[in-house]
C-alpha cells in the first residue's frame, strides 16, 4: 500500500475515509476475521470515501470471486441484505425476478447482482486478501486478541490442567439439567426475516392489520405479531417488516389479518427458515 493509516481504535484515515460517514468496514470486525469476508450494503453509504479505501473491490470481477465458495443460503441473505435497502424506484428499475428463475438459482443472483453494481446500487466491503502483510490494518481489523487467536490456524490450544475435584466442584442434579439446557439454547442459531408487503400504512384502512409470523412446530415456540406502526421504512407506500429471533431450523407460516372485518390470510404457508428469503 503506498500511503500507510494512522490508527486508533475505533478510526482508520485511509484516503477517503472523513468522506465516509457510515463506515460499514466497521462490521467487518465483528466475528471471526479472514481473507475474503464481505458485507454487501447500498453505494450511497459509501459515500465518496471509497476512493483509496483498502476494503472496496475495483470491479465486479472481485466480487465475483468473493462470492465463487459461498452456500446458496449465504448468498440469498446476502442479497436480501442489499435488497432491504434498495428505495422502491430502485427495485422496480432493477427486478430481482427479471435474473432469478428460481429459489436454487444461483447464477441468476449473480447476474442480479452484476445489474446492481453497475447500476451503481451495490457496494461491497471485505478484508483484503493480504492484510495479515499490512502491519495498521491487521491491527485496526484484529481489535480483539481472540480474534487474532481464531485466525491462526497453526495455533492450536494447549490443554488445561485439571484440578483436584473438591465438593464444592461437584455437581448437583438441579445445576447439571440447568447447564445442559444452557448448552442446549447456545446451539440454536438464530435469525431475521424481513419483508416487504404492497400495503400503504399510511392508509386509514391498513391501521387495524395485524402481521402474524409463527413457527409451525408443535409448541409454536415463535409468534410474533406486527402492524403497520412496525415499519421499518417510513415515507413510501409500502410496509416494511423485520422479525427477529427466528429458530433457523423451523418452519414459518406468515398471516395476514386485515381489518375491518377483512379476511385473514397465509401469505407463508410452513417455509423452512431458509426459504423465506427466496
Amino acid at each position: 500500500m503506498d500511503k500507510q493509516p494512522s490508527i486508533s481504535n475505533n478510526f482508520l484515515s485511509f484516503p477517503g475515509c472523513k468522506a465516509c460517514f457510515a463506515r460499514p468496514c466497521e462490521g467487518l470486525r465483528f466475528g471471526r476475521i479472514f481473507p475474503g469476508k464481505f458485507i454487501f450494503i447500498h453505494r450511497r453509504n459509501l459515500g465518496f470515501g471509497d476512493k483509496g479505501c483498502p476494503f472496496v473491490p475495483n470491479s465486479f470481477n472481485e466480487v465475483h470471486e468473493l462470492l465463487r465458495d459461498v452456500s446458496l443460503q449465504k448468498l440469498i441473505r446476502s442479497v436480501n441484505d442489499i435488497l432491504f435497502e434498495m428505495s422502491p424506484m430502485e427495485q422496480l428499475r432493477i427486478n430481482m425476478q427479471d435474473f432469478v428463475d428460481s429459489y436454487d438459482d444461483f447464477s441468476g443472483r449473480i447476474r442480479f447482482l452484476s445489474a446492481l453494481w453497475d447500476s451503481n446500487v451495490l457496494g461491497v466491503v471485505c478484508v483484503p486478501q493480504f492484510f495479515q502483510l499490512d502491519r495498521n490494518l491487521s491491527k485496526w481489523l484484529l481489535v480483539n486478541e481472540s480474534l487474532d487467536y481464531q485466525m491462526r490456524p497453526d495455533v492450536k490450544q494447549q490443554p488445561e490442567e485439571k484440578a483436584a475435584v473438591t465438593d464444592s466442584m461437584v455437581q448437583q442434579p438441579e445445576q447439571a439439567t440447568k447447564i445442559t439446557e444452557m448448552k442446549d439454547e447456545k446451539k440454536i442459531e438464530k435469525g431475521d426475516f424481513h419483508i416487504r408487503l404492497n400495503i400503504d400504512p399510511n392508509n386509514t384502512d391498513s391501521q387495524d392489520d395485524t402481521f402474524t409470523l409463527f413457527s409451525t412446530d408443535s409448541a409454536k415456540s415463535y409468534n410474533k405479531v406486527l402492524t403497520v406502526k412496525d415499519d421499518q421504512i417510513p415515507g413510501d407506500s409500502y410496509t416494511d417488516l423485520s422479525f427477529i429471533g427466528l429458530d433457523k431450523s423451523l418452519s414459518y407460516s406468515l398471516k395476514i389479518s386485515l381489518g375491518n372485518g377483512g379476511q385473514s390470510y397465509l401469505l407463508i404457508d410452513n417455509k423452512p427458515y431458509g426459504e423465506l428469503h427466496g
